[in-house]
């Protein structure tokens, strides 16, 4: 039953957010549009996405949310009142309302509000273009003036908003409880064996997949082929941090489960996630490449796995914009290029950045997987890292697609005392053996 405590709590919650208002009209284009305005909503601003099928709901959600409302979007095929909707819709001028119509409407619109403030035509031609008239333009200057995450509290607490603001994006999934745990523990200098044991042992099926895995060759070495390790020969053998990993990747590969009606292909983004990750291992532990400091197994490994994890997100969900990422690319645009050309707002390095955030995984972690691409000024040793490792993967032909073309950073190889030839000679004598061991270790991790 629910009790008058339980109603005051969820009233409590909902006066702390923040909502963008979207009306909609039922049609192939529509849904599109809505979908990519929930995603740039949801994800860049940490807005609450209420929608209306017509203007009496939207009338009922405005006196719901009154100036919670930072935002109001129209998709449909007709126009609307500039004399009466507009000024509704917009609270008399004081938040940006967006009209997401065909061409021909807007161009009968243009004059009729002109001259108000805050109100924004987007033909939908132009929506996904690359030029200033693209949806994601028009709804980045507009909203540049607007600091959301400043409302939502009230005490200055940067990170207190920062937390509360990702716990509100309802449409971002988290990673297992599992996992973290496993995180604290071989992050912890005093864990012991026995608790990474006692945590596994709790699941037969993660324990038989690790064991799987643990004695495979790349992890045992193929001069051990034919012995079996028992779980705790391998946590003694290969430490705590390294089957710690293993565990933590198989219980995340078994995890992102894609829904029925995506066509994200899963079992090829843990194919490039993995190379990646065994790129990595092997650049730090075989071919000689130096850091400016020590990087830890699991910190390169668990980075690796998830560095694109945004992109999860963006195919699971918002599959028309992924897709629309994909026809952009080409033999000289890879993934993170083509995002660029479509605006660059709402990247599948900023998901993935968000994601870990709310997840609560460690910092240079999240970095790493937020700046993967991007860099800043100053990269971090364990984002140049998985940087390399990504590229290489892709001259070997296991990015996202076959053909997605390397982009590495200068500045970033000489940082590991690199230089591109080297990188070529480096994938050229890996490439064979991590095709082989990706393909077999996502057979055995996979449910």
């Amino acid at each position: 039953m629910t009790t008058e405590t339980d109603i005051s709590a969820d009233s409590d919650e909902e006066a702390q957010q923040n909502f963008a208002l979207l009306i909609q009209q039922d049609g192939k284009t529509e849904t599109t549009l809505a979908k990519f305005v929930t995603l740039l909503m949801s994800y860049r601003y940490g807005l609450t996405v209420e929608t209306a099928g017509d203007f009496i709901q939207a009338a009922t959600v405005i006196r719901r949310h009154g100036r919670r409302i930072r935002c109001v979007f129209v998709i449909q095929e007709k126009g609307i009142s500039a004399r009466t909707t507009v000024p509704a819709l917009s609270l008399a001028g004081t938040i940006p309302l967006f009209l997401l119509f065909p061409g021909h409407v807007c161009n009968d619109m243009e004059t009729a509000i002109d001259a108000m403030e805050g109100v924004h035509l987007c033909r939908w031609e132009l929506a996904f273009a690359s030029g200033d008239e693209s949806l994601q333009r028009s709804i980045g200057e507009a909203m540049a003036g607007i600091d959301v995450s400043a409302l939502v509290l009230e005490d200055g607490d940067l990170e207190k908003k920062v937390k509360d603001r990702l716990e509100r994006l309802d449409t971002l999934p988290t990673l297992p409880a599992v996992v973290l745990h496993i995180m604290r523990i071989i992050s912890d200098p005093k864990a012991t064996m026995a608790q990474l044991e006692e945590l596994l042992m709790r699941d037969s099926a993660i324990v038989l997949k690790v064991m799987q895995v643990a004695n495979s060759p790349y992890f045992m070495g193929t001069s051990r082929a034919g012995q079996r390790w028992t779980l705790q020969e391998a946590v003694v053998r290969l430490g705590v941090k390294k089957v710690g990993a293993i565990a933590q990747q198989i219980v995340l590969i078994n995890t992102f489960v894609s829904p029925e009606d995506s066509e994200f292909d899963i079992e090829r983004f843990w194919q490039h996630s993995m190379a990646t990750a065994m790129i990595a291992d092997r650049l730090l532990e075989e071919e000689g490449v130096t850091p400016p400091e020590e990087i830890e197994f699991n910190d390169y490994w668990m980075a690796a796995l998830l560095h694109d994890c945004g992109k999860v997100v963006q195919g699971f969900f918002f599959s028309d914009y992924f897709e629309r990422i994909l026809r952009t690319m080409d033999e000289k645009t890879d993934f993170s290029q083509a995002e660029e050309e479509l605006g660059g707002a709402i990247t599948h390095e900023w998901i993935g950045e968000l994601l870990l955030k709310k997840s609560d995984m460690p910092t240079h972690i999240t970095r790493a997987v937020g700046l993967h691409h991007t860099l800043g000024e100053r990269t971090a040793p364990l984002t140049g890292l998985v940087h390399i490792a990504d590229n290489m993967a892709k001259e070997m032909g296991l990015g996202l697609r076959e053909e997605e073309p390397a982009n590495y950073d200068r500045d970033v190889l000489k940082m590991f005392g690199m230089k591109r030839e080297s990188a070529r000679k480096v994938v050229s004598d890996l490439s064979s053996m991590v095709k082989t061991e990706v393909r077999r270790l996502l057979k055995e991790c996979m449910g």
